[in-house]
């Protein structure tokens, strides 16, 4: 027992105090980067968070377009048709106003029909 009180550590060389000093200053560096890596897969974690939200978003806004389209696409738009337009500048009382067959589905579908004398007037 003596002998451990008495007990001196052993000088340490030059080489192992450099080692040692070189291992503390690369784990100051190694930990430093590992706090800014962290930080950068946090900061990548939330910006693909945010981006799946807004494509989440838009992918709902594309579908109810989509349906807004699907319904319009069976009502013929009046206020964009050429027919009706040169119909309401014209001011053509009594006359067809139809140029195209396409302009006359409406009427078919109630019995009336449409030939290429009525387009052209002949």
């Amino acid at each position: 027992m003596v002998k451990a009180r008495n007990h001196i550590p052993e000088p340490v060389s030059e080489a192992a105090q450099a080692r040692g000093r070189k291992q503390q200053e690369d784990l100051v560096r190694v930990r430093v980067e590992r706090d800014d890596l962290r930080s950068q897969a946090q900061l990548l974690a939330r910006i693909v968070q945010v981006l799946e939200i807004e494509n989440h978003r838009l992918k709902e806004a594309n579908e109810a377009l989509e349906q807004q389209l699907a319904a319009r696409a069976g009502v013929p738009d009046l206020a964009t048709d050429g027919c009706r337009r040169r119909a309401v500048a014209s001011n053509a009382v009594g006359t067809d106003w139809r140029c195209r067959p396409s302009c006359a589905e409406p009427l078919q579908a109630e019995g009336a029909s449409f030939d290429e004398d009525e387009q052209t007037g002949d």
